[in-house]
């Protein structure tokens, strides 16, 4: 595979991200039901460029497993 085909390969790969729905990203763990509810959330420090920040990562409960 050349370099020309590995980076047409990438750019197929982040369209493929794009076209996913927040619902892709994180069904449910124990059903893949994706009907959830939002639960709080918790902080995690994240690297970005910039340098570390504090980001909330939002937690859900979803209906058919509570």
């Amino acid at each position: 595979m050349n370099i020309l085909e590995r980076g047409k390969a990438f750019v197929e790969s982040l369209r493929a991200v794009a076209a996913r729905t927040v619902w892709d990203w994180k069904p449910c763990p124990a059903c893949g039901g994706t009907l959830t509810i939002k639960h709080g959330g918790y902080t995690r420090r994240r690297w970005f460029f910039s340098g570390r920040a504090c980001v909330r990562v939002p937690r859900h409960l979803c209906h058919s497993c509570t």
